[in-house]
């Protein structure tokens, strides 16, 4: 031993402490003996642990190759001994996370299986399901169509009634926040399956009625149709399609697909196949627009100044006689910057809806000529106008409505010219007639004719009457649970109240 460690060790003494034997020095702490450093193993094979020896943690280590043995790692799920404590932190849980509603989730599990396959247009609705996880508008109205249908399937449980109105409530409240945003591709189809679903909901519900005096006793009249939610809910909706319009024309979103589909075209050439007298009917309709004894309600029809003017609505009539003065202004997009410039300026801004800018667009867009389109304006958005378009398709979808028995609904004049009887309509056929129905008031009650409508004008209530009994005598098939209630509630009582008036409704030919 050289003379440097024993200096070392000449001043370190072993004590007993307890079952363990500890080094300590004394004197210079310079000439202190230092503990090598050492890494321990935690890693080591099951070998090494096994045999309590140093693992150098390789895969295979090197007392394995000496000993030529099998070269394992421990289970890691076999790390923690039992006296380890795990320590679990509870995280705050987010909002969307906190609860699972079952309810909502049987209106789900409803609309997709059974109240989709019943909806005009199938094409769209898978495209909607994966949307209204992204849309809470779109996801209420598909709930509040939900339960509507079960309300209607199970009358007796009145949970679904009230969730209905609960849902359409929430649906138009987040809904209408989106209103004055632009219509992009983006939320074009979003938007547009909202209010066809927001449509069919005001289709079914005829809550406007309790309380009614007409629902007792059908024969006092005194219906009131300004509560309707599928005349009050139409004019938003219709908005909303104009507004959409230059985008799923470019072909933008699913709705591109039903823009050019006009089942109306279909019917009329299908009556026109069977020959039979729809033109009669329709000619009809128009003579009883100018009959005085159904001009105004009952009670204003012998006073000529308590009638809504008919050929002009202010400021629609003065918008398209300023529109018409304008000149050079074909191209389309100079068109509308000077038409919404003229808005702008007038004394009459205030009262211009967008939606006459909206159609007037529209309108020129497809016809690609301003004059034209402002021909078709004067001719269409005036109450005459869509009472004759209205009577017109009216009138074809009569014409093909079947025999009835009885006097009440007997249909007479729906046969073929020959007097044989016709034949059912195809499937197509009843599916263009479901998709009329369905856009009735959506497309073609607006303006002042919609007007007529909530003041009772016994004009706008004569083609309601029709409406709802070619709906009840042709949508009879499960699928179009939407009208069924509605046409047989209303037939009945329009009829009870133009009755009350002492007006006959009967327009068939003798």
């Amino acid at each position: 031993m050289q003379a440097a460690d024993v200096l070392k060790f000449s001043n370190s003494f072993l004590f007993l402490d307890g079952d363990q034997a500890v080094v300590q020095s004394s004197g210079d702490e310079g000439n202190r003996r230092e503990k090598r450093a050492h890494t321990k193993s935690r890693n080591g094979c099951v070998a090494c642990k096994r045999r309590r020896v140093k693992c150098d943690e390789k895969l295979p280590c090197s007392n394995c190759i000496k000993r030529k043995e099998e070269c394992r790692r421990p289970d890691p799920r076999r790390q923690l001994s039992r006296t380890d404590k795990i320590t679990i932190v509870r995280q705050p849980e987010p909002r969307q996370f906190s609860q699972v509603n079952p309810f909502h989730m049987e209106l789900f599990y409803h609309f997709e299986k059974f109240t989709m396959p019943d909806l005009a247009f199938p094409q769209i609705w898978p495209v909607m399901l994966q949307k209204s996880f992204h849309n809470e508008f779109l996801m209420h109205a598909m709930l509040s169509l939900a339960a509507k249908h079960l309300s209607i399937l199970r009358p007796q449980d009145p949970r679904y009634a009230e969730a209905a109105m609960v849902m359409l409530n929430k649906s138009l409240q987040s809904y209408r926040e989106t209103l004055p945003l632009p219509i992009t591709s983006e939320n074009c189809d979003s938007r547009l399956g909202t209010s066809v679903l927001i449509n069919y909901m005001a289709w079914s519900d005829i809550d406007f009625l309790d309380g009614q005096s007409i629902l007792t006793d059908p024969t006092a009249g005194g219906l009131d149709l300004s509560r309707d939610l599928m005349f009050l809910l139409s004019a938003g909706v219709r908005q909303v399609f104009f507004s959409a319009y230059p985008v799923f024309r470019d072909g933008f979103g699913i709705f591109s697909t039903i823009a050019t589909y006009h089942p109306c075209d279909h019917l009329e050439r299908e009556a026109d196949r069977r020959e039979t007298n729809w033109r009669e009917l329709a000619q009809r309709l128009y003579d009883l627009f100018d009959d005085p004894r159904y001009v105004g309600t009952s009670t204003n029809r012998d006073d000529p100044s308590e009638v809504s003017p008919l050929e002009e609505t202010a400021p629609l009539g003065w918008f398209l006689k300023e529109v018409s003065q304008l000149g050079g202004c074909n191209h389309l997009e100079g068109w509308q910057e000077r038409a919404l410039e003229l808005c702008s300026k007038s004394e009459n801004a205030t009262a211009m809806n967008a939606f006459h800018v909206q159609y007037m667009a529209f309108l020129i867009e497809t016809t690609g000529d301003t004059e034209r389109a402002v021909q078709l304006a004067e001719k269409g958005v005036t109450a005459r106008g869509i009472y004759k378009r209205i009577a017109r398709r009216l009138s074809v979808l009569m014409s093909l409505t079947p025999f009835m028995e009885g006097n009440e609904s007997s249909l007479v004049g729906v046969a073929n010219s020959d007097g044989s009887t016709p034949t059912t309509l195809s499937e197509e056929r009843l599916r263009d007639c479901e998709r009329y129905f369905f856009t009735f008031p959506m497309i073609l009650c607006f303006g002042p004719f919609l007007s007529l409508i909530f003041e009772g004008d016994s004009r706008a209530l004569v083609l309601l009457y029709y409406t709802y009994r070619a709906a009840r005598c042709l949508l009879t098939s499960s699928r179009t649970w939407w009208t069924g209630r509605r046409a047989v509630v209303m037939e009945k009582l329009i009829l009870g109240e133009l009755k009350s008036r002492g007006l006959n409704p009967d327009i068939w030919p003798e």
